[in-house]
């Protein structure tokens, strides 16, 4: 105990007791003390007592944090306000107040991301969550103070991660994308744009895949779901697309969880420049029939519309007739298209009772395309035309006994009207008198109506008239002629022929007892008498009545019995005869008969010859004679009349002049390689009823011109080549054929385009490739490599060089080669960057296991599993500090904390090996070099400092040095000293940690200073990245007498009865020494006249009476008091006592 405390006599009289050495209550609060008082007598005597002196706990131990390296902690951005992020535990040693701690964040938390609870030291997210786009981590600064005075404090650092959620959609930087193009087939594989989009979330969460949502009509487009490249796959089509694509296209985050994939879109325009691709089209092939009454000048048809869905010109339709209309009697608007009959023009029925018009479409584009429809027109009939009787004027004859009813005669009419205005009906209109006949109205067969007597009326002028449209009257047409009917009488009169001549005819070929029509007739002789002797016989006279008979009472001349009529055997057709008409009296009389024997069509056309070849150049124009063919026949009139048609054979590639027998070349293209030949078979048919036919067959060789284009027998091709295939090796052979006779055809290659795995283009592989230009054998031209192009594609065209027309010697399409090169596993692995002899790299000590410290990457140009690559770790360091995350990744992690105090450097091999058989490989030294990160906090040599120093120490004075060490290296172990509080008294050198008096102290004022010295490390590092400690010194300042007694007023004054005994308390003066010790002990003094009347207790103060005083005495004393320092200070107040009487 004689270390811890010191005890020293003052004045032989006073026992005081001192502190020797640093106490601490931490480690003894209480000490039971022996005190021995002994005199200096002989033998010597003393006493004992027992002192307990309690330690005081003062503020001098730091809270201690229970993780002193600091805390590493993760959390998800976005959590709720109020979330446990993680609870900062220290201690105190120091007991009531000075233990009680309160947490604190100090630094890191300017947006105020973080709460921590002062009184437990949790720390809770704010209702602001952390996000992480905004700040990836923080780097918390947390001080534990406790609650001593002045305070102490810890402070240690809190690493808190935020762990990304995926909060942040994807943002295109552009709302729209635009581009032009024009339609068709060049437009396939253009790259119309690319597009992209960020997201500021990371890993998967940030990683973004693209697609075309909507507007991908008949997906004419394709999008790299990586790049957001976007490639036209089908030509676009202005008519299909309206002249306008609008693609929405999104990009989509990769989110582990599908359900919480955030995405946004953008809008890609492409702008189709129309061509005339679309050829104007009528609705239907065929129109009508439509109806147009005759005889109306100008009437409406029919409005046409074709549709074309080209725009501008391209799809602007003009319209024309083209065939069907021989006497322009339609015309047509261009524009509208509206059909009608000209203004100027009546249709007529009669003449033309329907038309078929070709109305052709034709737009406006260059070049022009064109459709046709057909425009059926039936014109409708109007009582326009008279009835016209056929055979009348007529003279009959009727004996004048005939009975009534007796058909005398039948009358004929005809009508060029159609329906109901060709419906006739007849009348005798005039010259029947009496009303001797009547008609039939519908038939037209006059009979006698009443008995007929020839005395009285020996002949009727009967008017027949004929009407049509016997439903209307109003609009009726008619026609008259007379029928004139001679009453037979008696015999008293030479038969007298009613004609002075006889015509008739009867077609050749007519059987035995054909009756000969009669022109004029029937033959009638007339006899005026009346009864037997008006009865005439006829009978025939002439040179060939071996060939006709005449029955003698009807006057029917027919053919004889064995007669053979062919018009073709008479020189003359006309046989010349005489009739005689006898009556019974003999009374006769004769008239000519001339029969003229009818051509009856019993003759076929013949063709002579009846077969016949021609040559004729393939591409003969529309209309080029072929050949003319010509028939004769026998008959005459409409029956030796031919007209001529194809049977069959043309396949509308010829035509025939119906009425020349010219064989033309028709609308349809003649090519040889279609067909070769043509076997017509033409048909001469003459106008007899029934008509009748003769046959040629017309044989039409075509002569070949070279016109046709080569072709490939196989457009597309698709061969697979190992990359070490040798220069020459035929890979594929491309054969074309080509229809025409004799061609010669020569092979090209027109384009050789490479590309790589992500199908990107190739440049300068042009002659990788070469072609038999007579066989079309395609060959290795130069050595192949598969690990910088994935496949050729090979454009080839054949040549035919004796083609006579040049715009088709060249083959459309062209065949195009896909080569795929195979892989040979003939690359060993190469560690990027390409070059590198070994790896260095710096990591941070601390680092944790699984942190990865280097990741390696080696790449084998060959594909599969021949530039699969793996990685092996060799000649590893001793302690097990690394590992392989994964094989197949080449990332090196942590297997254990590495501490810079303990290892330096892990040095070691990496292997990178690909899977061909056999298996190649490469190795690299790598030198990790071990990186000292602070995480050593300055330890002072000394838990605490105390120092005793006198108040009036000199300024500058170095009163103590603290001194702290660092296990770190360089910057990181070099420290720095500073004084946390020196009240303006103390200072300290940064670099030594000298503490030393900045101004005076003042004991009286303050007695003692606990200053909190601060060691830092790596000085002038970002705040962030120094550390720190902090020691307690303890200064204690020591007096010196530099105070004076003070009284405790300036003047005492005060009264005392007279005749007091001597030994009266008068007064006591009270001085005060704010020094301590012998320094602040006073003792008093009494001096000045008078002074001998009283006392003065030297160690109270107190002034006795020695005697009795009167009241007429008055005293002005001074009083002296004095300090016991050295040297000694006094106070001198004057002290007036005056006596009271």
């Amino acid at each position: 105990m004689q270390d811890v405390f010191e005890i020293r006599t003052t004045n032989n009289s006073y026992g005081e007791v001192y502190v020797n050495s640093a106490l601490d209550r931490e480690t003894v609060d209480r000490y039971l003390l022996k005190v021995r008082a002994m005199d200096n007598g002989s033998p010597p005597r003393h006493t004992d007592l027992s002192l307990t002196i309690n330690i005081l706990d003062v503020n001098d131990n730091a809270p201690v944090i229970q993780s002193r390296n600091g805390y590493n902690i993760s959390i998800s951005e976005n959590v709720g306000g109020g979330t446990s992020v993680l609870r900062v535990i220290a201690t105190d040693q120091d007991i009531g107040s000075n233990a009680m701690l309160f947490y604190y964040i100090t630094d890191g938390n300017q947006d105020l991301t973080f709460r921590m609870d002062r009184m437990t030291g949790e720390m809770v997210t704010r209702p602001s969550p952390p996000d992480r786009e905004r700040q990836q981590h923080y780097r918390l600064q947390v001080t534990v103070e406790d609650d001593g005075t002045p305070p102490l404090s810890s402070s240690t650092t809190v690493w808190v991660y935020i762990i990304d959620e995926n909060d942040n959609p994807p943002m295109f930087p552009e709302v729209e994308y635009v581009t032009v193009l024009s339609e068709g087939p060049d437009t396939v594989g253009t790259t119309i744009a690319t597009v992209t989009a960020v997201d500021p979330d990371e890993g998967l969460n940030g990683t973004l895949r693209y697609s075309i949502a909507q507007g991908n009509l008949a997906q004419t487009f394709r999008i790299n779901a990586i790049s957001g490249k976007i490639v036209v796959v089908k030509e676009l089509d202005y008519e299909l697309s309206n002249g306008h694509y609008t693609l929405v296209v999104t990009a989509t985050d990769q989110c582990p969880i599908p359900g919480f994939r955030l995405t946004a879109s953008t809008t890609v325009s492409v702008n189709v420049i129309d061509v005339n691709d679309v050829t104007p089209t009528f609705p239907r092939a065929l129109e009508g029939p439509f109806d147009i009454t005759e005889g109306q000048p100008g009437p409406r048809v029919w409005t046409l519309k074709a549709t074309d869905e080209d725009s501008g010109l391209n799809g602007k339709v003009e319209y024309s007739i083209t065939a069907g209309d021989p006497q322009n009697e339609f015309v047509i608007s261009p524009v509208e298209g509206e059909l009608r009959v000209r203004r100027d023009v009546e249709l007529d029925r009669e003449t033309v009772p329907f038309y078929n018009i070709t109305v052709t479409a034709r737009d406006l584009g260059s070049p022009p395309r064109s459709s046709t429809v057909v425009v059926s027109v039936r014109v409708l009939d109007i009582n326009d035309n008279d009835p016209v009787l056929i055979n009348l004027p007529k003279n009959v004859s009727v004996s004048e006994g005939a009975a009534i009813h007796t058909s005398v005669a039948r009358v004929r009419a005809q009508d060029a009207d159609s329906g109901r205005n060709a419906l006739l009906t007849f009348n005798i209109t005039a010259g029947n008198t009496d009303g001797a006949f009547y008609i039939n109205d519908t038939m037209g067969v006059v009979q006698v109506n009443r008995p007929l007597d020839r005395e009285r009326v020996a002949k009727y002028m009967l008017t027949i008239t004929v009407k049509d449209n016997p439903e209307n009257p109003r609009i009726a047409r008619r026609d008259s002629d007379i029928l004139v009917i001679s009453v037979l009488d008696e015999n008293d009169n030479r038969p007298i022929f009613t004609r002075p001549s006889y015509r008739a005819e009867i077609s050749e070929n007519a059987h035995a007892g054909s009756e000969v029509t009669l022109l004029n007739g029937p033959v009638l002789a007339e006899d005026r008498d009346i009864g037997p002797n008006a009865v005439v016989r006829y009978r025939l006279m002439g040179s060939r009545l071996d060939l006709f008979t005449v029955d003698s009472v009807t006057g029917v001349v027919k053919v004889r019995q064995g007669a053979v009529l062919d018009r073709e055997a008479f020189s003359d057709p006309r046989v010349e005869l005489f009739l005689l008409g006898e009556d019974v009296g003999g009374l006769n009389s004769s008239v000519p008969l001339t029969i003229t024997i009818l051509d009856q069509n019993d003759n076929p056309p013949i063709f002579s010859p009846a077969s016949i070849t021609v040559r004729l150049p393939e591409n003969s124009p529309t209309g080029v004679v072929v050949t003319q063919l010509s028939a004769s026949d026998a008959d005459s009139g409409s029956n030796g009349w031919l007209m001529y048609r194809l049977e069959s054979g043309a396949q509308d590639r010829f035509i025939v002049d119906s009425l020349s027998g010219a064989v033309l070349v028709g609308n349809a293209t003649l090519d040889r390689e279609e067909r070769g030949s043509y076997r017509l078979v033409i048909v001469a048919t003459d106008r007899g009823t029934p008509p009748l036919s003769g046959t040629a067959t017309l044989s039409v060789v075509l002569d070949d011109i070279n016109d046709s284009r080569p072709r490939f027998l196989q457009a597309v091709h698709t061969v697979n080549v190992n990359e070490s295939t040798p220069a020459g090796t035929v890979v594929a052979t491309l054969a074309a054929e080509d229809p025409d006779l004799r061609p010669r055809l020569e092979y090209y290659i027109i384009s050789v385009e490479a590309r790589d795995d992500g199908n990107n283009p190739v440049d300068g592989l042009h002659d990788s490739f070469g072609i038999d230009f007579h066989t079309g054998s395609v060959f290795v031209r130069n050595p192949l490599n598969r690990e910088l192009v994935a496949s050729f594609e090979i454009m080839v065209s054949v040549h035919d060089n004796a083609s006579d027309v040049i715009d088709q010697s060249v083959s459309v399409p062209n065949a195009r080669l896909t080569v795929n090169v195979l892989d040979v596993n003939d690359n060993a692995p190469r560690f990027r960057p390409f070059g590198v002899s070994n790896f260095s790299e710096m990591i941070l000590e601390g680092a944790q296991p699984g942190t990865t410290l280097l990741s390696v990457s080696a790449v084998d140009p060959d594909k599969g599993p021949n530039g699969q690559v793996t990685y092996q770790l060799l000649h590893l360091p001793r302690g097990g500090y690394l590992r392989l995350e994964d094989p197949s990744t080449g990332k090196i992690v942590a297997n254990r904390t590495v501490d810079y105090e303990m290892v330096q450097w892990l040095n070691f091999t990496v292997r990178a090996q690909d899977q061909g058989s056999p298996a190649r490989s490469a190795e690299l030294p790598v030198f990790l070099r071990i990186v000292d990160v602070n995480d050593n906090n300055p330890i002072f040599t000394q838990p605490s400092y105390q120092k005793p120093v006198f108040e009036d120490v000199t300024l500058g004075t170095v009163i103590v040095t603290v001194s702290a060490t660092d296990a770190d290296s360089g910057l990181f172990s070099v420290i720095e000293y500073n004084l946390v509080d020196g009240e303006g008294k103390f200072g300290i050198t940064p670099s030594t940690g000298d503490i030393y008096i900045l101004s005076p102290l003042d004991r009286e004022t303050k007695d003692h200073y606990t200053l909190t010295a601060v060691a830092r490390d790596n000085p002038g590092g970002s705040a962030n990245n120094r550390r720190e400690n902090s020691v307690q010194v303890l200064v204690t300042v020591l007096d010196v007498n530099d105070f004076r007694p003070r009284f405790s007023e300036q003047v005492f004054s005060t009264s005392v009865f007279e005749n007091e005994p001597g030994g009266t308390s008068v007064i006591t003066l009270t001085a005060t020494d704010l020094d301590e010790g012998d320094n602040g002990l006073l003792t008093y003094s009494l001096q000045g006249p008078g002074s001998e009347v009283f006392s003065l207790d030297a160690d109270t103060g107190l002034v006795r009476s020695l005697r009795l005083l009167q009241s007429f005495e008055r005293f002005n004393l001074t009083v002296v008091a004095t300090d016991k320092g050295r040297p000694h200070c006094g106070a001198l107040p004057p002290c007036t006592s005056p006596s009271s009487m």
